[in-house]
Order: structure tokens, then C-alpha cells, then sequence
């Protein structure tokens, strides 16, 4: 009987194990950013928030500018700054009824484990037709996926465009 019980305390040890290699070997971390742009009327500008994970900016800043980047206790904010709107603006594009718009990097702030980048476009006509190409973070990771959600009027649209796709099309 004690054998048959050993026997028994066995099998459902190794298949623990198992479930857990098998649940662990399929497991796969989730990169994901979100950009959000907002179309105000009044003053005839677009607002652009870019949200992404702290670790993964800071390492594909550092390879790019091949230096340790701290974007949390960092003390040099005006280069912090540079990196981070040099990044941005080579990764984010903007077209908007068929013309290229210019983003004008405004700063970024620290929330929790996430860094909040903002831009804007001025003088920006109400979009009928908007095409945004998103590539950012590609290069760090092979299976990325940015999330663009785009508000005009009362109406929010949301699309995601995954590693290497990078184009998205809006119409009004």
C-alpha cells in the first residue's frame, strides 16, 4: 500500500512539472504601445500621446545612442528629451488628407512602469483621410504591437498595426 502511495505521489509530481514546463514554454511576453490623437476643432490642432513601457524606450534609446538611458532618474532632462523626440519623429508619421504633417514634441512624464511622450500638430485641417505609419519599437522587438486609437468629433476610432506591418488608415 505505501508503495502503491509513493507511486501515486510521484506521477502527480511529475505531471505538475509538465503542466508547469508546458505553461512556461508557451508562455511569451505581451509588447504593446498606444498612441492616441485628438483632433481639436477650436483651436485646429492635433494632440498625439504616445504611451509606452519604460524598459523597452530606455534600451532601444540606449542602443540607438549608445548610452546607459535612465528616463526615470535621470537628471539631464533637455537630453533625455532630444533622445526621446529624435526617437519618436523618426518612427511616427503623419499624413493627413493626403498632406505630410510635422509633429511638434512637447516633453514626457514617468507613469508607474510607462512613459507618456506628447506631441502636436498645428494648423491642422479637419482630417477626412489620415494615414499614420508606426514603427515604433520595431527594432527591439520582433513581435510589437502599436495601438492607435484617434478621436474627431464624437467619434474614436481604434486599429493596431503589429511588427512589420506599420501603416494605418483612418477615414471620416
Amino acid at each position: 500500500m505505501k508503495r502503491k502511495l509513493n507511486n501515486t505521489k510521484k506521477l502527480i509530481a511529475i505531471s505538475t512539472l509538465i503542466f508547469f514546463a508546458f505553461v512556461f514554454v508557451n508562455f511569451h511576453p505581451f509588447y504593446l504601445s498606444v498612441c492616441e490623437f485628438k483632433y481639436k476643432a477650436d483651436k485646429k490642432t492635433l494632440e498625439v500621446s504616445v504611451k509606452q513601457f519604460t524598459n523597452d524606450l530606455e534600451e532601444v534609446l540606449a542602443k540607438k545612442n549608445k548610452t546607459k538611458v535612465d528616463l526615470i532618474n535621470g537628471k539631464d532632462t533637455a537630453l533625455l528629451n532630444g533622445y526621446l523626440r529624435e526617437y519618436i519623429l523618426a518612427n511616427l508619421k503623419l499624413n493627413v488628407n493626403g498632406k505630410d504633417k510635422v509633429f511638434k514634441y512637447l516633453g514626457y512624464e514617468r507613469e508607474e512602469e510607462a512613459v507618456w511622450a506628447y506631441l502636436e500638430v498645428s494648423s491642422c485641417e479637419k482630417p477626412t483621410e489620415v494615414r499614420i505609419e508606426n514603427s515604433l519599437l520595431y527594432e527591439l522587438i520582433k513581435t510589437q504591437i502599436n495601438i492607435v486609437h484617434f478621436e474627431l468629433d464624437d467619434k474614436r476610432l481604434s486599429k493596431k498595426v503589429e511588427n512589420p506591418d506599420r501603416v494605418i488608415l483612418f477615414s471620416f
